[in-house]
């Protein structure tokens, strides 16, 4: 089951201004942020367009949460993938 709007509505929530709402702990929560384009190229999707988000709490700066959406050209579909990443010393 395909869903690209909820893809998108998740890109959306996550790549909201930190001054965009009235929720002072999410400014205070996040500490880095960073957005990429990706492109990339394989036999399954054939040309894929997407964009990742990363970020990751004050607390732990070890800890790094993404969210990655885009589109396979060739097999024409959505993929999305979300996680927790654990950047060890």
């Amino acid at each position: 089951m395909r869903q690209p709007g909820l893809i998108l509505g998740l890109l959306a929530i996550v790549s909201l201004p930190e001054n965009a709402g009235t929720q002072t702990m999410r400014q205070t929560e996040v500490q880095t942020r960073s957005g990429s384009f990706r492109v990339r190229f394989n036999r399954v999707e054939g040309l894929f367009l997407g964009y990742r988000l990363k970020g990751g709490p004050k607390t732990r700066e070890s800890v790094k949460l993404f969210v990655e959406a885009g589109y396979g050209l060739h097999n024409a579909s959505p993929r999305w993938e979300a996680g927790l990443a654990y950047v060890g010393d």
